[in-house]
């Protein structure tokens, strides 16, 4: 009957012992399994948050580029009214400076955005919106000068920011929502 006793108390022994021995593995897997659905509930954070600063930004810029839009539009109206009363207008200063404020605005909202968050696309679409509207500065300052005899439409070449503008706001939304489908 010890004999009986004592194998009885060993199988209960090592039936406790295993029984531990599983709750602490289970344990830990637990433990383990809410740590890994914690990193990924952080990581899932990070891209929310990322989505949502990107997003505003992008909104950001195409508002004050609206803005500047506007103001541009403004600005050819008042012109193309001197030229109409027969006068002559020397100073196209204020219209060249608002489309290189244009520019300015895109590059420095826009680059931060991309180097923080980006995979290079926001840099190239800044860099190339700065290079185009340089580009039209230069040909106007051509069309203007005395060196030049080419005949030109007023309404081409003055609203023709504008079109650059239209083109690239479409670019960066269309590049902001590609971004962000590709988080």
């Amino acid at each position: 009957m010890e004999k009986l006793t004592f194998g009885l108390d060993i199988a209960t022994a090592l039936s406790v012992i295993a029984a531990a021995i599983l709750f602490i593995w289970n344990s830990a897997n637990a433990k383990k399994g809410e740590r890994i659905q914690r990193e990924k509930e952080i990581i899932q954070e990070r891209k929310d948050r990322r989505k949502t600063i990107i997003q505003k930004y992008v909104f950001q810029i195409v508002d004050n580029l609206m803005e500047d839009r506007a103001k541009l539009s403004i600005e050819i109206t008042n012109i193309e009214d001197i030229l109409r009363e027969g006068q002559t207008t020397q100073n196209l200063n204020p219209y060249r400076d608002l489309v290189l404020h244009m520019s300015f605005v895109f590059k420095t909202r826009l680059v931060p955005l991309g180097k923080t968050y980006g995979d290079g696309r926001f840099v190239k679409l800044a860099d190339e919106y700065e290079k185009d509207l340089n580009a039209f500065i230069l040909r106007l300052q051509y069309l203007t000068s005395g060196e030049s005899d080419e005949r030109w439409d007023f309404h081409d070449v003055m609203f023709t920011p504008l079109t650059i503008t239209d083109s690239y706001i479409t670019r960066l939304i269309f590049e902001g929502e590609d971004y962000i489908d590709s988080l």
